[in-house]
């Protein structure tokens, strides 16, 4: 099956899902309380944690300063972790404390490389001005010791960054659909209205088409539904994460497919 097939799509929504999460002044994860937790939450060390689960006692991360959404190596970790077994658990600093019985963290999830035996933490977007956090890595028993970590700022927004990734975001849906066999946008329209008719492995195809370009779709992301502090924010991140060179890049490798392999 050629790669191709399987993410570029995936890449739409998910930046999609992060950017919607991000309005406003936050996202690309929960977000975290600015509030102490309320007097009844139970005493909560910083020392790890490490009697109901994994031994994370000595469970660290190589840096102390990140970029927004950069992988940064976990230490420490018990020999064969995987990463669907933990996650993080972060707070401002001032926030209170983070651990078992305290639900009102943001969570930050943990990734595997491919080629590569270590963990890393996804550095979150808590404040589009930066911020520093407090994280603990947890398999939902253990707890590593707390661990504090400055997030740096977005850059400055470059002007017309939403713009342009609207528009590359439906030119890499239409290459998809074209390099699929399908006519576009006839074919994605016509699943929309026969969704009975729609094989499952055009779902994330159709979903992007309707969520971008679907005239009959009253809540397409248009621009004018963002405000001027929403397109600032967003267009920081879009800046930072390279979105639209990555789309771009993705537009051209599938427009020099034929066919793309259906996912079977």
């Amino acid at each position: 099956m050629n790669s191709l097939s399987k993410h570029p799509v995936l890449l739409i929504l998910f930046t999609l899902f992060l950017l919607a999460g991000c309005g406003g002044g936050g996202g690309g994860g929960s977000k975290p309380h600015t509030e102490p937790p309320p007097p009844s939450s139970p005493p909560v060390t910083n020392q790890p944690i490490t009697e109901n689960g994994a031994d994370l006692s000595n469970t660290g991360l190589t840096a102390t300063q990140a970029q927004v959404f950069e992988l940064l190596k976990i230490t420490g970790l018990p020999e064969g972790s995987r990463a669907e077994n933990f996650h993080g658990e972060y707070k401002l600093v001032d926030a209170g404390p983070i651990g078992p019985g305290i639900d009102d963290s943001g969570l930050a999830p943990i990734i595997e490389v491919d080629g590569d035996d270590d963990l890393y933490l996804l550095a979150p977007l808590v404040d589009p001005e930066g911020a520093t956090i407090n994280v603990r890595i947890s398999d939902g028993a253990s707890y590593s010791r707390t661990l504090t970590l400055a997030i740096a700022p977005l850059p400055e927004p470059e002007s017309g960054a939403l713009e342009k990734f609207l528009g590359v975001s439906e030119q890499l849906i239409k290459a998809t659909a074209e390099a699929y066999g399908l006519v576009y946008p006839d074919d994605l329209q016509g699943f929309i209205d026969s969704p009975q008719s729609l094989p499952p492995q055009y779902v994330p195809l159709v979903h992007g088409y309707h969520v971008l370009a679907n005239p009959n779709n009253p809540a397409r992301l248009k621009l004018d539904d963002f405000t001027d502090e929403e397109r600032r924010d967003l267009e920081r991140l879009i800046g930072h994460m390279n979105l639209v060179q990555e789309l771009e890049r993705l537009v051209v490798a599938v427009s020099k497919e034929q066919v793309l392999d259906v996912i079977e």
